[in-house]
């Protein structure tokens, strides 16, 4: 596992999928969307 960690700001159109790209690199991806529903439901994996 890498020591690496990002924020990425914005889980949109670009930001989500950027996002899932860069932990399937095994880096620590965190999340910050100004809509709280996003994060709910990344959360529960949908």
């Amino acid at each position: 596992m890498s020591n690496l960690s990002v924020v990425i700001m914005g889980l949109g159109y670009i930001g989500l999928p950027t996002a899932a790209f860069i932990a399937s690199k095994k880096i620590m991806v965190y999340g910050v969307d100004i809509n709280p529903k996003v994060a709910e439901t990344i959360n529960q994996g949908k």
